[in-house]
């Protein structure tokens, strides 16, 4: 989450938007999501991402997505895996 400060407040905002508008969804957290070691090279987070991108349907970006080099990788891959895209700027879903 490279580039965005004060990034775990934002992605816990989202998170709890994402419960009480999707109450039956499965929600995955990125700061949430648990690590082989609490510092990890940059790379390793990015693996543990892409590996978790890889079980999702659906995935929504924060406002703050253009930002995070890393944000722009997941949203490729999206893209590549015809993973449903929703942006918090338009709340919209994008196919």
């Amino acid at each position: 989450i490279t580039g965005v400060e004060n990034y775990k407040e934002h992605f816990e905002k989202a998170e709890k938007y994402l419960h009480e508008k999707y109450p039956d969804a499965e929600i995955v957290n990125p700061c949430k999501i648990k690590r082989s070691a609490e510092i990890l090279p940059y790379k390793e987070y990015l693996k543990t991402d892409l590996e978790e991108l890889f079980k999702c349907d659906t995935i929504y970006f924060l406002n703050s997505f253009l930002y995070s080099k890393g944000s722009r990788i997941e949203g490729a891959l999206a893209e590549a895996l015809d993973i449903k895209m929703i942006f918090e700027a338009s709340n919209e879903w994008i196919q």
